[in-house]
């Protein structure tokens, strides 16, 4: 090995928030808390809206969601009232991580990167990630190590299908063997294939914290004081703090490693049901009365005098029915901003379920973002500083409920996550555990391509100094 080469290894923990990470479970994280002892550490401001797709898109492209034209799981594909689709790989075509090394002839190995499938060429191997759908090839490459991968791990997973569904017991059950099969396989490739960039992403932790989140945190609405699974997170990341040490020891000493998040997660106090609050408010108007609730249909809009609609997640993103625009635009171009200003301050003073004022903050695409390619929502919507879901069901009933449209949810997401850098053992580190205080989720890309002595793209949105310069010297 060269002792000029440099290389990183990055590990991705979905949805790991610094209040668990940094303090409450740090003296039971010995992996995590000794990098962080002897590198620099901060909480990461995620993108907006802090959403596993497109947080993890825009921390390997240093491009915002807006440059990257996605705004959440689901798109409009176009201006039709159906058109919603998941993004796939084809988001990154030329512009992660991996693309500008293997341009360059440096490989990578990326295992579980959202959004993942279908597997691009590189040079190294990619695995691809939650997305993958069931039963279809693609998700490898080169597609050959697949029989590898089979070899050393079994049925690869990629998720735990319906965790949202399962009993606690499961959950915990399925999360640890998908990780398992994770690291075993992590281990071989990290072993077999000569990197420059090795990046992982464990997504069990997002996982369990939306299952059981209300098993241990005893302010949440639905916590179970008694429950045999209140320390199951915990003994998740317990988990993953020993395979991450047994991953990272052969490569310390010439690797900078990274340990990051994509989004916080904090309890999730219930559900705000976006789509009926602008029927409530005279925004939007359904052909006829609902019997029960359910997920708002197109079909069953009366577009002529509808102004907008929402799609539900863990933010609320709401499309205005402009006129020249969509099929049956109904608002003329005129009122445009106006309707959007009047709705934003509308939603900036709820009532909540007890005749709290709970703030819903309503923001513009083009405020937020330095492009706004594909079709972005007209207003991005947040409840509660993101402790209430929104939820795209319409019909009788309250505005606020205690639960989830999707299945049950005790998490949801929150603004920061994580941000560990450790320097190779033995190397020169300005300050020994420095906390930085905060750094941007776009900032991650740019340092990965500094530090390998790769140029920065001038389309990247972050600047490498906050952290790499903090990190090491040179």
């Amino acid at each position: 090995m060269e002792k000029s080469r440099r290389r990183v290894m990055i590990i991705g923990l979905d949805g790991a928030p610094p209040g668990l990470v940094f303090k409450r479970w740090s003296p039971v994280l010995p992996t995590l808390t000794g990098l962080r002892q002897r590198g620099v550490w901060s909480r990461l401001k995620s993108i907006y809206p802090p959403i596993t797709v497109p947080a993890w898109a825009s921390m390997v492209s240093g491009l915002d969601p807006g440059s990257l034209g996605c705004y959440g799981f689901k798109n409009r594909s176009d201006r039709s009232y159906e058109g919603a689709t998941f993004p796939d790989s084809s988001l990154l075509s030329g512009k992660a991580l991996w693309d500008y090394l293997s341009a360059e002839g440096r490989a990578s190995v990326v295992i579980g990167v959202p959004p993942g499938y279908p597997a691009r060429p590189l040079k190294g191997c990619q695995i691809s990630c939650f997305m993958t759908p069931t039963g279809v090839n693609g998700w490898i490459q080169p597609p050959e190590m697949a029989d590898v991968v089979e070899q050393i791990a079994g049925e690869y997973a990629f998720d735990v299908d319906g965790f949202r569904d399962m009993k606690p017991g499961g959950i915990v059950a399925a999360a640890t063997e998908m990780a398992e099969k994770r690291f075993r396989v992590a281990r071989y490739l990290a072993a077999s294939v000569d990197w420059d960039l090795f990046l992982m992403v464990e997504i069990g932790t997002d996982r369990l914290q939306h299952a059981l989140w209300h098993h241990m945190d005893e302010r949440h609405l639905l916590y179970q004081p008694d429950s045999p699974y209140k320390d199951a997170i915990r003994n998740y990341y317990q988990y993953l703090d020993s395979e991450i040490q047994d991953l990272i020891r052969p490569y310390e000493r010439e690797s900078l490693v990274l340990i990051v998040s994509d989004h916080g997660a904090q309890a999730m106090q219930g559900g705000f049901r976006i789509n009926e609050w602008l029927r409530h408010e005279g925004y939007l108007v359904l052909r006829e009365e609902l019997q029960g609730s359910r997920s708002l249909r197109m079909g069953e809009v009366e577009w002529a005098k509808t102004r907008a609609w929402a799609t539900g997640g863990y933010c609320g993103r709401i499309h205005i029915n402009l006129e020249g625009r969509e099929p049956l635009g109904f608002v003329p171009p005129s009122c445009y901003e106006g309707l959007r200003m009047e709705i934003a301050s509308r939603l900036d003073s709820l009532e909540g379920p007890e005749g709290s004022v709970i703030r819903g903050r309503a923001l513009f695409p083009e405020q937020i973002y330095s492009d706004c390619c594909g079709i972005p929502p007209d207003l991005i919507v947040d409840i509660g500083d993101l402790r209430w879901r929104c939820l795209g069901s319409v019909g009788p009933g309250s505005l606020w409920t205690k639960g989830n449209d999707t299945g049950p949810d005790g998490a949801n997401h929150s603004q920061h996550g994580i941000f560990i850098a450790a320097p190779p053992l033995g190397g020169a580190s300005i300050q020994e555990g420095l906390s930085l205080g905060c750094v941007d989720i776009l900032d991650i890309a740019p340092g990965i391509l500094s530090y390998l002595g790769l140029g920065v793209p001038s389309c990247m949105r972050g600047r490498p100094e906050p952290w790499l310069s903090g990190c090491m010297e040179g």
